[in-house]
């Protein structure tokens, strides 16, 4: 059953809890607008998440320990940026996307630093074919004591549960999968869940 946590900042939690730390599959509600979906390790980002800043740009790929570390996508209204991160700079290859004259650029980088430069035409259907304009983080949150958000896609809907671990996603998604998302237990008997 996910948790919620309720920040003296105005920040909301909700997801996965040890140790009274965000930890496992949750997601961050900042007071700012920024928005985090995705794994926690006792309170920091890490694993596969997506952060959506309110200004607009939003990172989707790995995080290590709070930081961009790993293969990730860097989005603003200008560029998309795919490569490798470590510790929240560029380091690797990098395919850069400009949104605005449809350019697209293979750049080096060692810790952060720019060695290599160079256009290539080539790239754009097999780096840029995914992209989807992402929604605005949203402003207000609304938190019940039942839990309605699938674990699996992340959309309100109503719960079904696994017998045999507990843990709760919606029906189409349980339709779709083997096994249980978090903790990979095998799919028993699907329970749908019904609250007073």
């Amino acid at each position: 059953m996910p948790y919620v946590i309720e920040y003296g900042n105005g920040s909301v939690y909700i997801g996965d809890v040890r140790e009274a730390l965000p930890h496992g599959v949750g997601e961050m509600f900042y007071e700012n607008g920024d928005y985090y979906q995705g794994d926690f390790f006792y309170g920091k980002y890490d694993g596969y998440g997506v952060y959506m800043y309110a200004i607009g740009a939003s990172y989707e790929g790995f995080f290590s320990y709070g930081k961009f570390h790993g293969v990730g996508t860097y989005r603003t209204e200008r560029e998309i940026s795919k490569g490798t991160w470590r510790s929240d700079t560029r380091h690797g290859v990098f395919h850069v996307k400009n949104l605005l004259s449809g350019d697209c650029t293979k750049c080096v980088f060692v810790e952060g630093l720019l060695v290599s430069k160079g256009k290539s035409a080539n790239i754009e259907n097999k780096f840029f074919r995914t992209y989807k304009k992402r929604e605005k983080a949203p402003r207000k949150v609304k938190i019940t004591g039942v839990p309605t958000v699938c674990r699996i896609c992340f959309e309100e809907r109503n719960l079904h549960c696994n017998t045999k671990c507990g843990h709760m996603a919606c029906g189409e998604c349980w339709d779709k999968v083997s096994v249980c998302a978090v903790c990979k237990a095998k799919k028993e008997t699907i329970t749908r869940l019904y609250w007073n």
